[in-house]
């Protein structure tokens, strides 16, 4: 398509095993994932009963951004 621009867009870091509740922020596709879950379901947050799940699907997307801005809408099955 003339004048179509095509930009890599480099992978987010995402958690490599099951990690802490406390640590998942520190990864950049669980805050992605995070900030599209929120926009959904505002009072969702990680917490050790849902922490495993979170860093699991943020793995699945394997740290792709477009991948995580559509996976959230599942995020209504998440509890806190």
């Amino acid at each position: 398509m003339p004048g179509e621009l095509v930009v890599p867009v480099p992978s987010l870091d995402v958690p490599a095993q099951p990690a802490d509740a406390s640590v998942l922020a520190d990864f950049s596709g669980v805050r992605l994932f995070l900030e599209r879950a929120n926009a959904v379901r505002p009072d969702f947050e990680t917490a050790p009963a849902n922490a495993a799940a979170v860093a699991e699907i943020v793995r699945r997307l394997d740290g792709s951004p477009s991948r995580s801005n559509l996976r959230p809408r599942g995020s209504r099955c998440c509890r806190p």
